[in-house]
């Protein structure tokens, strides 16, 4: 009995108790994060930043930046003397003289500089006349003319093998070759070393005094 009257006496946790304990252990609040956004709108903007940059140097690497090759043509040739070797007799001393117009375009952005240039008459593989052009360049976008004369002696057609049995034909055939080393540089990083060559075939009419069946095909090495 005395055991329950202590109990009795406790005194009961009032309100205020409660709600102190309460408060002393506030429950976990959840917080919820709010995106950056002005880090999502910087990041956005240095992405398009690079974006337009890498498609700029896409599109000059395809127009500005890419080599092309330079365009070698034979535009006219006349030889000069065929009447005199297309008689019976051939003089004892006599010179025939090549002259061809050869024109060189750059289609590139950069100019092409090249080197002295050699061209060559050939008859069934023999040497029969040299002619070396100077150095030059071509402009950008541009294209030069230059005329070739190349002088050719008789003497050194008539040793080749085959030229009695051309020579009653009345049909010399000649093949012609130049070659053009040169560099196009747009910059230190986008230049190239181009060599353009151009081998032209050809039968001289000796009747005629004419150039026959010309054929003129171009090649370019890197």
């Amino acid at each position: 009995m005395a055991e329950y009257m202590k109990e009795q006496e406790k005194p009961l946790a009032t309100e205020t108790d409660q709600i102190g304990i309460e408060e002393s252990n506030p429950s976990p609040v959840e917080h919820t994060s709010r995106p950056n956004w002005k880090c999502i709108i910087c990041c956005g903007c240095c992405a398009a930043i690079f974006l337009i940059i890498g498609m700029i140097v896409l599109i000059l690497m395809f127009t500005v930046f890419r080599i092309k090759e330079p365009i070698l043509k034979m535009n006219s040739m006349k030889v000069q003397g065929l009447n005199l070797l297309g008689n019976t007799s051939l003089p004892p001393i006599m010179n025939l003289t090549l002259k061809a117009d050869i024109s060189v375009e750059n289609p590139n952005y950069a100019s092409f500089k090249f080197s002295n240039a050699t061209t060559s008459v050939y008859y069934d593989n023999y040497v029969i006349g040299e002619f070396v052009s100077p150095a030059g360049r071509v402009q950008a976008k541009k294209s030069v003319r230059t005329s070739v004369t190349i002088d050719i002696l008789v003497d050194k057609i008539s040793e080749v093998p085959r030229f009695r049995s051309d020579f009653g034909a009345g049909i010399l055939p000649v093949s012609t070759f130049i070659g053009i080393r040169g560099k196009v540089k747009v910059t230190d990083v986008f230049k190239k070393r181009i060599f353009v060559q151009m081998n032209c075939t050809m039968n001289w009419n000796l009747s005629s005094q004419a150039i026959q069946n010309r054929n003129c095909k171009t090649r370019v090495k890197f």
